[in-house]
């Protein structure tokens, strides 16, 4: 919908706010996507104060500098949580020996599925989630659920670790996220913004099968930091809305 949508914003001489979330070109997606993105990026450059764009992370607000789109075009607005929804869950869940994957598709890297296998080898139970029904599955080393919010939040507390390692580079991660607010360490990959979240909340980053059995067999007790989780509460909103709208109300249609 990206270029119906520029089209019409420069028609009408109106402003124009599109929201990244992420982009790869190694996503096996269509040429139209791709030129979506390309002409995204054009018209950024051309700065006319009539089309801004939204990022979910400060690491696409540095890939789009980096193709010189100028950084008054760019607003971070995170994903923001409430994090007493996640602190209710997470007091009243027991850990079980159980290992949450993530959300199964296309973009889980080949590994996480080598993982599984030796990971229940070692006699972890693995599982994924899906929002589509029709994906549900058993196999012989994870299954496939699709859960009520309330069954996943409380599965993913219970678990001992996520693990998200993404084939491409990731808008943010909410999986990841939702994980920590729940008590639940992370291992993951630099992938994108899903990097840029390990770092700032110190959990280990890993690109081998290996690292990731051997910090699950260690059972190590990986520190969450409680100034990553308030920096991204929902209470925040103000702070970093705050300069887009003023780009709203600024005297521009």
């Amino acid at each position: 919908m990206v270029l119906p949508v520029l089209l019409l914003g420069i028609l009408r001489r109106s402003k124009t706010i599109v929201i990244l979330h992420h982009y790869d070109r190694k996503e096996q997606n269509s040429w139209f996507y791709h030129f979506n993105m390309e002409l995204l990026i054009y018209l950024l450059k051309i700065d006319t104060n009539k089309l801004r764009v939204v990022v979910v992370a400060q690491y696409w607000k540095d890939w789009l500098i980096k193709r010189d789109v100028k950084e008054l075009n760019i607003d971070v607005i995170p994903n923001l949580f409430d994090n007493k929804i996640y602190e209710n869950v997470k007091i009243k869940t027991v850990k079980k020996k159980q290992i949450y994957l993530g959300q199964f598709g296309a973009k889980q890297h080949p590994i996480v599925f080598e993982i599984a296998e030796e990971l229940t080898k070692l006699g972890y139970y693995c599982y994924f989630t899906t929002p589509y029904s029709t994906e549900i599955h058993t196999h012989q080393y994870y299954d496939v659920k699709h859960l009520a919010l309330d069954e996943y939040l409380k599965e993913l507390a219970a678990s001992l670790y996520t693990v998200c390692l993404t084939s491409f580079n990731e808008g943010w991660n909410r999986t990841a996220h939702e994980s920590m607010l729940l008590g639940t360490p992370v291992i993951g990959n630099n992938a994108g913004g899903l990097g840029q979240l390990l770092r700032e909340a110190e959990q280990p980053i890993v690109s081998t099968k290996d690292e990731v059995v051997a910090l699950i067999k260690q059972n190590q007790n990986i520190y969450i930091p409680n100034v990553f989780l308030k920096q991204y509460h929902i209470n925040q909103i103000s702070y970093y809305a705050k300069p887009l709208v003023v780009y709203c109300s600024n005297g521009f249609s």
